[in-house]
């Protein structure tokens, strides 16, 4: 059975694109994987192939082809005797709404974008080129738009769980055509850092550390990520974008877990972090039933560095602290790089910051844990 239910925004990112947040990020083949969406796409009917050409003073551009599918839609293009960057194309219907850019791929002469999915009902559309003289040049798409829909397997969007002093929503879960798709966002309750921030920047020094880390079981059996973008907005709220592999034969069960959820907590490390080159810390932070000890702090005498080693001891949601921040009394932000090292008696992980400065006085230390795994069921 289909679920049929309102279309909300729908966002999948496949390159790393500035969203007017905190940070994104993103990692795949993409061209290999866009290869296997058109693949897809044609198969299932998703893919119109326009190929219109315009001509603009930077060069020609071509809209090749697009795919709409329930996840999003995709703008396939080429240039040639193409002068400075990438076209500026916009998604638009005959209200003159503008659908949400969601991701890019640019290159010298291939390159697609991504708007949020287009819904059943609507009328209208263009892909539009904006020229940097002001001059548009509209191309109109017309297709089926209730089609995507029509074969998507699964669609779910809006449940949340408390977290006490975050709320977790899965936006939008899409068992789409050509990809499977996941919108998860995080909304902090309480005081945010001295920055205005509620959530720290994830540093992928540590294996699978990533915001969010995702999973999804289809009747038990695991999908291949395919890609992820982060975002934060307004300091207390975050977003994750997720790509999987599509789903094949029936659905009945669904399970998404999520792993990690960067939330700050500042931590008093009661002392003066330049005391001396070595500073004894021997801070103990609780999490789960257990707790991450800090125990040392070493000031390196001549690349300026200040080293943080610590364990973690007891059953702990995770092995290491996923992110960590110092901010100054100017507010300045100097984010931890995180390692796992050989282990010593001053601890088994390293977060490294560079570049304090020494004579700016107090710092405000925060630091990330791992969360308790959080599941949502969902039954096709």
């Amino acid at each position: 059975m289909r679920s049929a239910i309102k279309i909300a925004v729908i966002v999948i990112v496949v390159c790393a694109l500035a969203l007017g947040g905190f940070y994104v990020l993103s990692e795949y083949n993409v061209s290999a994987f866009a290869k296997e969406e058109l693949e897809r796409a044609e198969k299932a009917g998703l893919l119109k192939k326009v190929e219109t050409t315009h001509e603009l003073a930077q060069g020609r551009v071509k809209i090749d082809s697009v795919i709409a599918d329930a996840t999003d839609f995709t703008v396939f293009y080429s240039l040639k005797s193409w002068k400075g960057i990438g076209p500026n194309l916009v998604l638009v219907d005959s209200t003159g709404r503008e659908f949400k850019k969601i991701g890019l791929i640019m290159g010298r002469q291939k390159g697609l974008v991504r708007f949020e999915a287009v819904g059943p009902d609507a009328e209208g559309i263009a892909v539009r080129i904006i020229s940097p003289e002001g001059q548009n040049y509209d191309t109109p798409i017309a297709m089926d738009f209730s089609e995507p829909y029509q074969k998507a397997k699964y669609i779910k969007e809006g449940e949340s769980k408390d977290l006490g002093n975050a709320v977790l929503t899965i936006d939008r879960l899409v068992l789409g055509t050509t990809k499977t798709f996941l919108e998860v966002s995080v909304t902090g309750k309480g005081e945010q850092t001295a920055n205005g921030n509620y959530f720290l920047q994830m540093d992928r020094g540590l294996k699978d550390n990533q915001a969010f880390s995702p999973t999804i079981f289809i009747d038990g059996n695991q999908l291949e990520s395919l890609g992820q973008s982060l975002v934060t907005a307004g300091g207390n709220r975050m977003k994750g974008y997720f790509s999987f592999v599509p789903v094949e034969g029936d659905v009945t069960e669904i399970k998404v877990t999520i792993n990690n959820i960067p939330i700050a907590q500042e931590v008093d490390l009661g002392t003066d972090l330049f005391a001396s080159d070595t500073v004894t810390i021997n801070k103990k932070i609780p999490n789960g039933e257990g707790y991450f000890y800090l125990k040392k702090l070493f000031n390196t005498p001549t690349d300026n560095q200040t080293h943080i080693y610590y364990d973690s001891e007891g059953n702990t949601f995770g092995e290491n602290i996923i992110a960590s921040q110092f901010s100054n009394e100017d507010n300045a932000l100097y984010e931890g790089k995180h390692e796992k090292i050989e282990a010593t008696r001053s601890g088994e992980y390293l977060i490294v910051f560079k570049n304090l400065p020494r004579e700016s006085g107090k710092y405000k230390f925060y630091v990330a844990l791992p969360h308790q795994p959080i599941t949502f069921n969902f039954k096709n």
